[in-house]
């Protein structure tokens, strides 16, 4: 009997799950979906999946964007095998499978780690799993996972994700099986998707510690550190092999080290902001570096911290808040390889789908040992009820906000109004749709706030050209190549104009030096092939033809005109 009534709570919870995601399903590809997915040749093929594993070239078509993610780029070919092309269905379908299943390992690691968080030795809370259930919904339903769910190629998150939560399930639930260190294969296989996947190793170091150790810090300590050796050699190995296979042409965009370290606090104050109120979401943030350690942002922010800090510190030394303080440096660990490695985005609301699985526990683990809480059951249920609802609700509009390039980009130009790229990404919505002007508009005012933006450069010069003002389009072609002269598109695309303004002649040397500057990149080719194929000129177009498969192997473009 009780176990049909926890089959039933979790049908309960699924379908709640499926129903807030259930207008997702057909939602567009996004930003960097177009160089990992729509413009990558090498997912067009199953027969690239052995690859993908000794070729990080292959995870995007941009050279700066290329690094090991292998489990991601297999994952991505299936999809594109299944849908017979781009069809996003099949890769939402596919993405969402993978967030259900982290939901269920869910259940079973915050029960545990609940139910170990009696006051009593020897004894567990009876309600653990109820409450387990409660942040599994809160979890689940969490508008803030939407932003990972619904990022095609941010799958990676959920999978990285899975992976550690798969392992601490395993190290807890077979003690016995720890001598093989099988519970470590999840790991590995969630850092092939994303590196993140490696914080296991301070994670279960810090469950030891608090769970399965007694005695002084010392002594706890040393147990927690012999039990983790296995997840060292992990973390090691596979660092290795990440730095290994990482293409040396990849970049984090960083500018500057010491100021994205000092913002870092902030950024941290919004993700928890984000967790309580997630009123402000966005796909592409305009946060800027602090201007350096005594600006008000970096005091205030740190201050904030300590407060906060000294606010829950009486609660990390009880016993029964071992849970909470379990959460809270989960949530500590999984920001860490994005707070201290620096990127070029300081913030990104992606970023903490990882984090957020502590920061739950913690949250509805310290709610649930309030005891006024107790006196009042019939209110607190329907409390937490409204509160799950708003959150699937909440959900559900995040979703419609990704559906389309148009709607998604909108929702960024309003809400971070000093985003350039932001602003030129609903720019080109607009510019599809055949609003020129309105276009150009957007794109000059995101020159106002990124005006050494290579790929900027190349939409305004797209957008005058279409417009027939032909001597800015070519100016705004020269300054994108001026800005980035290693960057193949910069050539792809002024070359693309050329071939628009039938000036094939000057357009085939660029196209020549775009592929030749990136391998993974196929439109020069693709382009080439149309250009020889519209001049007639047979022995070009099938040279090119055989040279775009001998690159990417099976690419039916260039099959077909070699089609007699």
């Amino acid at each position: 009997m009780e176990r049909l009534k926890w089959a039933a709570c979790g049908v309960v919870l699924l379908g709640a799950v499926f129903a807030a995601y259930s207008n997702h399903f057909h939602n567009d590809f996004h930003f960097d979906d177009s160089h990992t997915v729509q413009e990558n040749p090498f997912i067009r093929d199953l027969h690239n999946i052995p690859r993908f594993f000794t070729d990080g070239t292959t995870f995007s078509s941009l050279p700066t964007n290329q690094s090991y993610r292998p489990l991601i780029s297999t994952t991505l070919a299936i999809d594109y095998h299944l849908a017979h092309g781009l069809n996003p269905l099949w890769f939402h379908v596919d993405t969402f499978i993978w967030y259900v299943l982290l939901l269920v390992a869910l259940f079973f690691l915050f029960r545990r780690v609940m139910e170990a968080s009696a006051p009593d030795p020897g004894a567990s809370d009876p309600n653990a799993a109820y409450i387990a259930m409660l942040a599994v919904a809160l979890f689940g339903l969490h508008p803030v996972c939407a932003e990972s769910v619904n990022y095609i190629v941010q799958r990676g998150e959920i999978h990285s994700t899975l992976g550690v939560v798969l392992a601490m399930v395993m190290y807890i639930e077979w003690p016995r099986g720890r001598v093989t260190c099988l519970y470590l294969l999840p790991v590995i296989i969630g850092s092939l998707s994303k590196p993140p996947a490696l914080m296991f190793l301070p994670i279960v170091f810090i469950y030891v510690y608090l769970f399965e150790s007694e005695g002084s810090i010392v002594e706890r300590g040393m147990r927690a550190a012999r039990a983790a050796i296995p997840a060292v050699i992990v973390f090691i190995g596979m660092s290795a092999l990440q730095w290994r296979m990482t293409p040396k042409t990849y970049s984090n965009g960083a500018t500057s080290a010491y100021l994205y370290w000092l913002t870092q606090p902030g950024v941290i104050l919004h993700y928890i902001k984000q967790f309580f109120l997630p009123t402000d979401l966005t796909a592409d943030t305009d946060r800027e570096l602090v201007s350096g350690i005594l600006s008000e942002n970096f005091v205030l922010s740190m201050a904030m911290i300590t407060m906060i800090l000294g606010a829950i510190w009486p609660l990390l030394r009880k016993r029964d808040m071992r849970a909470f303080t379990f959460g809270l440096w989960w949530f500590a660990f999984a920001l860490a390889p994005t707070s201290l490695a620096p990127l070029a985005e300081v913030d990104n609301d992606h970023r903490m789908f990882f984090p957020f699985v502590g920061l739950t526990l913690a949250v509805v683990w310290g709610v649930s040992r309030i005891k006024l809480l107790s006196r009042f059951p019939n209110v607190t249920a329907v409390a937490a009820a409204l509160i799950l609802a708003g959150c699937a609700w909440g959900t559900h509009e995040r979703n419609a906000v990704w559906h389309s390039e148009e709607s998604l980009w909108k929702d960024v130009s309003e809400k971070s109004p000093h985003n350039g790229r932001g602003l030129m990404n609903y720019g080109l919505t607009l510019m599809g749709k055949g609003d020129l002007e309105g276009a150009l508009d957007l794109f000059t005012r995101a020159e106002a706030f990124t005006p050494e933006y290579a790929t900027l450069k190349i939409n305004l010069g797209i957008v005058h050209g279409a417009l027939e003002h032909d001597a800015e389009a070519q100016a705004k072609f020269h300054e994108a190549i001026e800005l980035s002269p290693d960057d193949a598109q910069t050539y792809y695309y002024y070359a693309r104009y050329l071939h628009e303004k039938r000036k094939d002649d000057e357009a085939i040397p660029l196209l020549r030096k775009a592929s030749s500057m990136n391998h993974s990149y196929a439109e020069p080719l693709y382009l080439l092939m149309e250009v020889y194929s519209d001049r007639h000129d047979a022995a070009n177009l099938r040279a090119t033809a055989q040279e775009t498969l001998q690159l990417f192997p099976g690419d039916e473009t260039a099959a077909k005109y070699l089609k007699p």
